[in-house]
C-alpha cells in the first residue's frame, strides 16, 4: 500500500534487478525474532516489522504516506 503498487509489480522490478545482475532479492526470514536478530547484526540492514522492535539496538525510521 505504501508503495501505491500491486505485489506483482514489486516482483517485476526485483526480478529485472536480480536477472540483469544489479541486484540482490531481499532476504526472507522466518519470524520477527530473527528479523531484529539479523538487522541489528548486520551494519545498514533494513527490515520490516509490524510493530516496534523488543531490542534496544534495532532502530525504528517510521514512513509516512
Amino acid at each position: 500500500e505504501l508503495l501505491r503498487i500491486f505485489p506483482y509489480q514489486l516482483q517485476n522490478a526485483w526480478n529485472r534487478l536480480i536477472f540483469s545482475g544489479l541486484g540482490q532479492a531481499p532476504l526472507l526470514v522466518r519470524s520477527r525474532d530473527e528479523m531484529e536478530r539479523r538487522v541489528a547484526d548486520e551494519m545498514g540492514a533494513i527490515g520490516y516489522l509490524d510493530r516496534p522492535p523488543s531490542r534496544s539496538d534495532v532502530r525504528v525510521v517510521r514512513i509516512r504516506p
